[in-house]
């Protein structure tokens, strides 16, 4: 503390993943192009300054710079200041809603149902591919991620100092406001369904250090997470959007018109005693009665990164239509320009990358995994015939395990000051493509040569017509 900041605001708030969490050490092995993040008992955890970092994006965005400079401090030649907020790591909580603090030098965690697995360094992993114009894989195209399975929770605490005219508390009322949007996202691939979290608890309280009661009550604070905080006081926060950085919703019902699977699974839906060379993509979460926490059984899911990478095609065929930008007059030298992410359209609100990191964009348009509950599953064989005899070639027989019918919610949010600045030819191709999808024309998933995976369907709620000028 010191002598013109004797305000101290502190918060202990508990965070539970509602979808796959992915942050990244930087780092590959063999198997695995991503690496998590763990503390020093092997287990996953968020650091500090992806929290922070996170926080001061949105900060920004709702406050602009000037107040995201006075909460987190700034570094120049001439002018710089340290940050008034501190903010600490999160720590998993293990089976019975405990943080994992401190150093386990007798690894007692290894022993506990819900973390057992990260002993043996068992982290689940979604494949990824990202497609070409010819429907197949690019080259160096394919990639494993890792990530922590969703329903687990992690605690942290954050502190703010400030003076006597509570001149910051604004600025804590908007990181309040962050950490309860719907929009709050950790890690990497946030574009593509990971790093969701809601507020599962959050206390607080204000001390004043100048008060006898207050410094008493501050003293009595414990510096570990795996203690109770019973000096703070528990409250529900409140999500506001704000009056900047807005996501808008859209809502989608979506049912399969026949079969449909998406990803490789590596478990049977139904019957794990017959086994297929093709499975659904299924995952676990964790599922938590009261302060207990145990894995949950697995379900289909349906990935966000296969949404995007149709969406991000479709609205770039439909803005190359639009715009009358037709394959027989492009220069054959320079078709490998004419690919989706070089496209106008996909690159404004799905984002790019690049050989140079200073010129690349996040993506606008945020999308979630989907459940499809209780599905309908059946096992579908095929063969190859050889040509010549018409019979079936050696070894070229095998099943897959396909879902059938189903229904499931599809939701994704768009900037909203993005989608009201985008010309009138990219809202018109991303709402083409959304209707090609709603009426059976797009497929998602695997095998649509085959005819898997067309839907129908409808909007339930769309903010992007009542937002669209």
């Amino acid at each position: 503390m010191q002598a013109n900041t004797p305000i101290l605001r502190l918060a202990r708030i508990t965070l539970e993943a509602t979808s796959p969490l992915s942050l990244s050490t930087g780092r590959h092995n063999t198997l695995f192009d991503t690496q998590v993040v763990t503390d020093a008992n092997g287990l996953p955890a968020i650091p500090g300054t992806a929290l922070a970092g996170a926080l001061r994006h949105a900060l920004a965005r709702r406050l602009g710079l000037a107040a995201t400079r006075a909460v987190f401090g700034q570094a120049s030649d001439h002018d710089s200041t340290p940050s008034p907020l501190s903010v600490t790591w999160a720590h998993i909580h293990d089976g019975h809603d405990r943080p994992m603090d401190g150093l386990d030098l007798e690894r007692a965690w290894t022993r506990d149902p819900l973390l057992s697995a990260f002993a043996v360094n068992e982290l689940p992993h979604r494949d990824h591919m990202r497609m070409g114009t010819r429907g197949v894989a690019q080259f160096q195209g394919r990639f494993g991620q890792r990530f922590v399975a969703p329903g687990h929770r992690f605690s942290f605490e954050m502190a703010l100092w400030d003076g006597d005219g509570d001149a910051l508390a604004p600025a804590w009322e908007a990181l309040q406001a962050v950490l309860a949007g719907a929009e709050f996202r950790l890690g990497g691939a946030t574009r593509r369904g990971y790093g969701q979290l809601h507020v599962q608890r959050y206390a607080e309280r204000r001390f004043d250090l100048r008060e006898p009661a207050d410094f008493r009550a501050y003293a009595r604070h414990p510096r570990r997470l795996d203690r109770p905080a019973e000096t703070l006081r528990e409250i529900e926060l409140v999500a506001n959007p704000g009056p900047a950085g807005n996501w808008l919703r859209l809502d989608l019902n979506l049912e399969a018109e026949d079969f449909w699977r998406f990803g490789g699974g590596d478990i049977p839906v139904t019957d794990a005693t017959r086994s297929s060379e093709a499975l659904p993509y299924t995952e676990e979460r964790v599922a938590w009665v009261g302060a207990r926490g145990h894995l949950a059984r697995r379900r289909v899911i349906v990935p966000a990164s296969a949404v995007k990478g149709a969406l991000a095609h479709r609205t770039a065929f439909h803005y190359n239509r639009l715009t009358r930008h037709y394959a027989d007059g492009l220069d054959p030298r320079r078709l490998e320009q004419e690919t989706p992410e070089h496209n106008p359209a996909t690159r404004y609100l799905f984002g790019h990358g690049g050989p140079d990191p200073a010129r690349g964009r996040g993506g606008h348009v945020l999308i979630e995994d989907a459940v499809a509950d209780d599905p309908t599953t059946f096992r579908l064989a095929h063969n190859s015939l050889d040509r010549f005899t018409g019979g079936v070639r050696d070894g070229v027989f095998y099943c897959e395990e396909a879902v059938y019918g189903n229904a499931f919610q599809l939701r994704l949010r768009v900037a909203k000051d993005i989608w009201r600045g985008a010309p009138k030819t990219v809202r018109q191709a991303f709402r083409a493509t959304l209707d090609d999808l709603l009426e059976g024309r797009l497929a998602l998933g695997a095998a649509s040569a085959r005819g898997l995976g067309y839907f129908q369907g409808d909007i339930v709620r769309d903010e992007l017509k009542e937002s669209t000028p």
